[in-house]
């Protein structure tokens, strides 16, 4: 069972729709879901190894950008695994930035 469905926050976001853009006053919600988000304490996602279980490399955290984020991603974990010279800098992303 998911989190509960946060009628309040749908109504109002449906509100501001409707402000924004009358044409859709008459609209209803035919259905709401509530599911859980993954995502990190700052928000970037986690792509790289995880030190403390040798050839673990994790890609994840991206509450629901990785469509568009994932060739990135992909290209990122990739280098890092074959050991080459990653395009980006690789730092942002890394398990290790929460190791107190």
């Amino acid at each position: 069972m998911g989190p509960p469905v946060g009628h309040k926050l749908n109504q109002n976001a449906l509100d501001n729709l409707s402000a924004a853009w009358p044409v859709f006053r008459d609209v209803q919600v035919a259905w709401s879901w509530a599911g859980m988000i993954d995502v990190t304490p700052n928000s970037n996602p986690v792509i790289g190894p995880v030190a403390q279980l040798a050839g673990l490399t994790v890609v994840t955290g991206f509450s629901g950008h990785g469509f568009g984020t994932s060739p990135a991603a992909g290209q990122l974990a990739a280098e890092l695994i074959c050991n080459t010279t990653p395009l980006v800098n690789p730092d942002p992303y890394l398990f290790s930035r929460f190791a107190a």
